[in-house]
């Protein structure tokens, strides 16, 4: 999985309600008068169902925006036409083997300067 899927779902994680958890905002809702003792059970269960169909929706959502990012940089690359790394190294192999050849030929050319003139003459006619 993607590095943005990983992160987005352990986020998802940090917001799911756990039936424990629910029991206690529902005793707080008791406390304060806003729900009846004999509501409780039914309110945990209510509590962690919505919990669980809002946090199934989210992460659908997100894997849905995951996956529709990681379609639309997959296109940027192919439409900006840019290198793999396999072509770069390709690429930086021939660039050594070419600097190699000039500094060989350039060796030749300051040890044996008649050579090198020889060389100029031949072009010039």
């Amino acid at each position: 999985m993607s590095l943005l899927k990983n992160t987005a779902l352990a986020s998802i994680g940090l917001f799911e309600v756990t039936k424990a958890r629910a029991e206690k905002i529902v005793d707080e809702l008791i406390k304060r008068g806003e729900l009846s003792r004999s509501n409780r059970k039914q309110a945990v269960l209510e509590l962690v169902e919505k919990a669980e169909k809002s946090t199934s929706e989210f992460r659908r959502k997100v894997l849905q925006e995951a996956d529709q990012a990681r379609e639309a940089i997959e296109k940027l690359a192919k439409d900006l036409n840019w290198a793999r790394q396999t072509e770069v190294s390709k690429l930086e192999a021939k660039v050594n083997k070419l600097a190699r050849t000039v500094k060989k030929l350039q060796e030749e050319a300051d040890t044996d300067p008649p050579a090198r003139k020889k060389r100029k003459r031949k072009q010039r006619t």
